[in-house]
C-alpha cells in the first residue's frame, strides 16, 4: 500500500511540529515518518542538528507543543514522535537518496541504507 495514504493525515501535523521545534531547538536536520516493521505503528523520527540537545527537554517540548497546538498538528500525539541522533546509521544514505528541504515529501519502501533496513518511510525533511 502507498505509504502516503497511511500517513497523509499526519503529514501537515508533522511539518507544523517541525516549525515549532525549529523555533525552540534550532534547526531540525531530519524528520521522517517511519514504520520499522509492517506490524508496528508509524513513528515520526526527528533528528536535531545539534548533538547536545537534552533528550528530556526535547520530549517535554514535544508533549507541551502537541497539547497546546492539537488542532494545528492534526491530531499528532507526543507518543508518535521519536528523537533520533543525527548520527543514526541511515542518515548519510537518506541525505543522498532523499534530500528534502521545503519540497514535497518523498516516499521510500524497502530500502537498505548501509546496514540499516528501512521497510517504509515518508521523508518530510532531510538536510
Amino acid at each position: 500500500m502507498d505509504p502516503f495514504v497511511l500517513v497523509r493525515p499526519n503529514l501537515a501535523g508533522g511539518l507544523a511540529l517541525l516549525d515549532h521545534l525549529d523555533r525552540e531547538f534550532g534547526e531540525i536536520r531530519a524528520a521522517l515518518w517511519v514504520r520499522e516493521d509492517f506490524d508496528l505503528p508509524w513513528r515520526l523520527w526527528i533528528a536535531p542538528a545539534r548533538r547536545d540537545v537534552d533528550r528530556d527537554a526535547f520530549i517535554d517540548a514535544v508533549i507541551r507543543i502537541t497539547q497546546a497546538h492539537d488542532r494545528e498538528l492534526a491530531g499528532l500525539m507526543a507518543y508518535d514522535v521519536q528523537l533520533i541522533s543525527a548520527d543514526h546509521p541511515a542518515m548519510p544514505h537518506l541525505r543522498i537518496i532523499a534530500p528534502v528541504d521545503g519540497t514535497p515529501p518523498i516516499s521510500l519502501t524497502n530500502h537498505l541504507l548501509g546496514s540499516f533496513f528501512l521497510p517504509e518511510a515518508v521523508v518530510l525533511r532531510m538536510r
